[in-house]
């Protein structure tokens, strides 16, 4: 029988590991890109790997990389507690902080073993190459600065604009004081939960729904305003998060694509529950909202009529401000590998984009 000491148990029990791993993200958590599947798998392999190898680490970098994760956690928790506290009737979803957590290491990880494997390679290929020692560093360094500006930069761009951490509402905003409002929760065809208020007219009994879609946002309630209006005025209103904002499921932005199954889903929602209350449906979609709103439309004929407020999807490109520095090969270089990024996560490109 094979043993640990033996050695192939261990390699066999890692390739296990690697098997495993990413097919229970796909699977199991219905990871649907080859980055979230990386990204999901990448700890527990690597833990898999420290168990079954017990690999040697100096003291001087086991406290650098505690460090590292200490700074980490403070960052994260930061961010949550000002976002919170500069935004009113939002509040924190603490299960959220070990998922932003998750990710940051998942990322961070990635990067390491990206680093240490062209680190090898460069190594081996310019020292059968170069005698030098010096010039085989100068030769490494410099590749490695090329890897993380054409590659590792445009990589990091592209996940963090495709996932964030979320933040959702309270229970009884003050916003819908004085209003009739119920919470609801349906889904899209693809699973993905939704949830939202469905808020009367103030004045009248009214036949007709107007839709509120926001883009990537902090939560729904930063739209009550405008459903005040629109309820002030004699309509329902219908005003839910979409995929990956507020309470909604989910934490990618698919800039618009996906987020038509949810237009659609809410439209089947007011149609079998709301029926007498939404003979008439009306949408009112901002930035990705709008571009959401505008695609579900052209398929899905029970629109009244829409009003688009900047459709857009997301522009990916140098800031204005350092553009003027850049050469143009390398800006269409970066914006090009960036976008090959964000179609591998999202499986298409973006709107608007080619």
């Amino acid at each position: 029988m094979l043993s640990l000491k033996g050695g192939k148990l261990r390699y066999l029990l890692m390739i296990f590991s690697l098997a495993v791993w990413p097919a229970a993200g796909k699977f199991l958590l219905s990871l649907n890109s080859i980055i979230d599947i990386v990204h999901f798998a990448s700890i527990p392999v690597f833990a898999s790997f420290l168990l079954l190898f017990k690999p040697k680490i100096h003291k001087k970098n086991l406290i650098s990389y505690c460090s590292f994760f200490s700074i980490i956690i403070i960052v994260v928790l930061f961010y949550f507690v000002v976002y919170s506290i500069t935004i009113p009737e939002i509040r924190i979803n603490w299960l959220e902080l070990p998922l932003a957590l998750y990710f940051l290491m998942s990322v961070y990880l990635i990067l390491w073993l990206v680093d240490k494997l062209i680190n090898i390679v460069f190594s081996i290929v310019f020292s059968k190459i170069i005698t030098n020692k010096i010039a085989v560093s100068s030769a490494r360094t410099i590749l490695r600065m090329g890897v993380l500006i054409f590659m590792v930069t445009p990589y990091l761009i592209a996940i963090f604009i495709t996932h964030w951490v979320k933040f959702t509402d309270i229970d009884k905003p003050q916003g819908l004081n004085q209003c009739q409002y119920s919470r609801v929760e349906f889904s899209a065809v693809d699973g993905a939960k939704l949830q939202g208020w469905f808020i009367t007219s103030q004045n009248r009994i009214s036949d007709s729904t107007v839709m509120i879609l926001s883009g990537r946002s902090a939560s729904k309630n930063l739209f009550i305003p405008y459903a005040r209006i629109f309820t002030e005025n004699g309509y329902n209103v219908l005003l839910f998060d979409l995929r990956g904002n507020g309470s909604s499921s989910g934490h990618k932005y698919t800039f618009a694509i996906e987020e038509v199954n949810d237009v659609i889903a809410a439209v089947d929602y007011l149609r079998k529950y709301k029926t007498e209350l939404s003979n008439y449906i009306f949408g009112y979609g901002i930035n990705e909202g709008a571009a959401a709103l505008i695609g579900a439309a052209a398929i899905d004929e029970r629109f009244a009529a829409i009003i688009s407020d900047n459709a857009g999807g997301y522009e990916i490109r140098i800031p204005d401000w350092l553009e003027k520095y850049v050469p143009n090969w390398l800006e269409k270089s970066f914006t090009e590998t960036t976008k090959m990024f964000v179609r591998f996560d999202i499986g298409c490109p973006i709107l608007g984009q080619k």
